[in-house]
């Protein structure tokens, strides 16, 4: 049951992430929202007050990933748990390393797709493990059926119950991408014109 309830939690807060990081996969709106909240901050004249922004979005990520943790930890071995930790962060560094040093600089919006498309691929299976874990605790009815499939690795089980929330969530998640990448290209086609296209016209 807790490893259900706590799926659950996780699949709605990774649901926010991924619409986030979605909506900020643009180079142009992530640069706008770093420097509207970093601005904000340094507007008043006080670094406690950019200290604080910084603050609150570690903290924000912090208990995101507090959450996403506990709601994985009972679905694999420790083991697998604490190598991706440690390829995670093996991973970071070097990124951060070569950003550094290197003047590397990041592919923002390959980078965000990727991190958004890996976010909802575990929304999907997190949703389907975590309602299947309370019909096995017996907190939820389960209708089987030969027509489902039955899929591990993706969290699909042959129950109603399973299958039916996994594809409203992918529908919303298809929608939710097609109508941020359609106002990104609403957006990019009324931008300003550069120097070029005024000299053109």
């Amino acid at each position: 049951m807790l490893e259900g309830i706590t799926g659950l939690a996780s699949v709605v807060m990774m649901l926010t992430v991924g619409a986030w990081l979605h909506g900020k996969s643009q180079v142009k709106a992530w640069n706008s929202y770093i420097h509207e909240q970093v601005g904000s901050a340094l507007a008043s004249g006080n670094l406690w007050s950019l200290f604080l922004v910084a603050g609150l979005a570690i903290l924000r990520e912090g208990a995101e990933t507090t959450i996403f943790y506990i709601g994985i930890a009972p679905s694999i071995e420790p083991l697998q748990l604490v190598s991706g930790i440690a390829g995670a962060l093996a991973v970071l560094l070097l990124l951060g390393f070569a950003m550094v040093k290197g003047s590397v600089r990041l592919p923002v919006r390959p980078f965000f797709l990727v991190a958004t498309l890996l976010i909802y691929y575990l929304v999907f299976k997190f949703l389907g493990q975590s309602i299947h874990a309370l019909q096995v605790a017996g907190d939820l009815p389960a209708h089987a059926s030969t027509k489902l499939p039955a899929l591990d690795w993706l969290g699909v089980y042959p129950t109603w119950e399973t299958t039916v929330p996994q594809l409203v969530v992918l529908v919303f998640i298809i929608l939710q991408m097609a109508r941020t990448e359609r106002k990104r290209k609403k957006e990019d086609a009324s931008g300003p014109k550069t120097k070029l296209d005024i000299a053109e016209t």
